[in-house]
């Protein structure tokens, strides 16, 4: 059994796959990357009757806008 930073068990990492892609440079992989993630968007997930992409316009009408100013991480990392 595999042990976390903090030494917890960590056997469920062993069940899951995570998919590594191959590409012989950069921009064939962000190529790949954006054509599975239009791909995606017609995906309909189990138990649902519209796809990911209509979910996802749907919820981003409800979304908060973006913040105007940036939240200050080098006062709090680095006082």
């Amino acid at each position: 059994m595999a042990r976390g930073p903090r030494g917890e068990d960590c056997d469920h990492a062993e069940r899951y796959l995570v998919p590594v892609y191959e590409a012989q440079d950069l921009d064939a992989l962000n190529a790949r990357l954006l054509t599975d993630r239009i791909e995606n968007r017609g995906r309909t997930i189990g138990g649902r009757t519209m796809t990911a992409g209509e979910a996802s316009t749907q919820e981003r009408a409800v979304l908060l806008p973006l913040a105007e100013e940036g939240f200050p991480l080098e006062e709090s990392l680095y006082p």
